[in-house]
């Protein structure tokens, strides 16, 4: 738990719990993370709801993926890639790809 270590304390307890919650079967970690992601992620003052797809979405456009390398792994349409895309582009204001994964870093969610 090197990780643990370097995190602020104020975010102690929130990362024990879910651990706690993940361990117990409760939630699994994955869905508990997302789950905060979306509370905490502004836009416009607004709370900002991303998907778990259209994060993963979103990582694939910052390495540089294009939509039918991103339909071919993650095993869905072209057509719902493009939907997810209109919905990340409407959902953080971005104007382009360029907006997309400027966001992506700004808000910690792409390294």
């Amino acid at each position: 738990m090197l990780f643990y270590g370097m995190m602020p304390r104020t975010a102690r307890p929130w990362f024990q719990g879910i651990c706690l919650a993940d361990w117990c079967g409760w939630a699994s970690f994955d869905q508990l993370f997302y789950q905060t992601i979306h509370m905490n992620l502004t836009a416009s003052g607004a709370p900002l709801r991303l998907t778990r797809r259209e994060l993963e979405i979103l990582h694939m456009i910052v390495e540089e993926h294009s939509s039918p390398e991103i339909a071919e792994r993650l095993f869905i349409s072209l057509n719902t890639v493009e939907t997810h895309r209109r919905n990340l582009f409407r959902k953080t204001g971005a104007r382009s790809v360029v907006g997309l994964v400027s966001f992506a870093f700004r808000h910690g969610l792409a390294k």
